[in-house]
């Protein structure tokens, strides 16, 4: 799973650390009620979802008076990314849409 999740988005953490993210969204995706073969690419993107949120993905720069957007101005929770966009998307149970607009959300911070 670690090599999937990192095709999709680019990182320098090491492997020990993505396992760590993998591990956390198989827990959440183990709640849901959805098809094996989905919950496993759920989980791949919740997990890149994670690192995404713990390294800030730049989605735009510039150069001049120097300008940097991160990839948070999507929205909030799994909304803050187009990871935590395609969990919700590919989770046909609309668990994870449901949780992701709660008012009760944690944020994940990473250390």
């Amino acid at each position: 799973m670690i090599q999937k999740v990192k095709d999709i988005i680019e990182t320098e953490l090491d492997d020990g650390i993505i396992q760590a993210y993998v591990d956390s969204a198989g827990v959440l995706v183990d709640q849901l009620p959805i098809d094996d073969p989905v919950k496993s690419e759920v989980q791949k993107w919740l997990a890149a979802h994670f690192i995404a949120i713990r390294d800030k993905i730049s989605v735009r720069e510039k150069a001049g008076t120097a300008e940097i957007q991160y990839s948070d101005v999507f929205g909030e929770n799994l909304s803050s990314t187009h990871y935590g966009q395609t969990a919700m998307v590919m989770d046909t149970s609309g668990r994870l849409q449901s949780v992701s607009q709660s008012k009760t959300i944690v944020k994940l911070i990473a250390l």
